[in-house]
């Protein structure tokens, strides 16, 4: 079985996602969204593994029986609605990657917002009237992200947002 596994720039992780598929043993192309001169880094942690720079030219090989997209971003998910729907895709998230699919209310705690809040441009109004106003424009502008993600996770065979019990929401 062949598959291409899309990752983030996070070496931290990619050593446990390499050896959690390695016992498969299906032959795995590891396409890393990082800087070129990165990738060797990527390639240390998972000697005798076939490793790429992610591209917006990025193409698949022939051949290709599935994607896992180790991190769900915008770019990631522009691509996946691209991918031919014979390819099945499987998406494990992290959770802070679909933030913009959440009230910011659901994401941060009263602090936060408010911090968030005077740095916007609707500081000088209460916040109790311009949160409301705020969390509509930080909607609107997040609109195509949030749509593009909603489509590839429904594109998806299977999507897993892997939080802990405290993050549930």
């Amino acid at each position: 079985m062949s598959i291409v596994h899309l990752f983030p720039n996070e070496p931290k992780f990619f050593r446990g996602a390499v050896s959690f598929f390695r016992p498969l043993n299906w032959s795995e192309e590891w396409v890393i969204r990082c800087h070129e001169n990165s990738l060797s880094v990527f390639q240390s942690l998972a000697p005798g593994c076939n490793i790429c720079q992610f591209s917006d030219s990025f193409n698949l090989s022939t051949g290709i029986r599935g994607v896992i997209v180790h991190y769900l971003d915008f770019e990631m998910a522009k691509w996946i609605l691209e991918l031919p729907p014979s390819v099945p895709v499987y998406i494990q998230t992290w959770g802070g990657d679909t933030a913009p699919l959440l009230d910011s209310s659901l994401l941060y705690g009263p602090y936060t917002r408010g911090y968030y809040y005077e740095k916007s441009v609707l500081r000088r109004i209460p916040i109790q009237i311009g949160y409301p106003l705020y969390e509509k424009r930080r909607k609107k502008s997040n609109r195509e992200w949030h749509q593009t993600l909603r489509k590839a996770i429904d594109r998806a065979e299977f999507t897993s947002f892997l939080l802990g019990t405290t993050e549930r929401n």
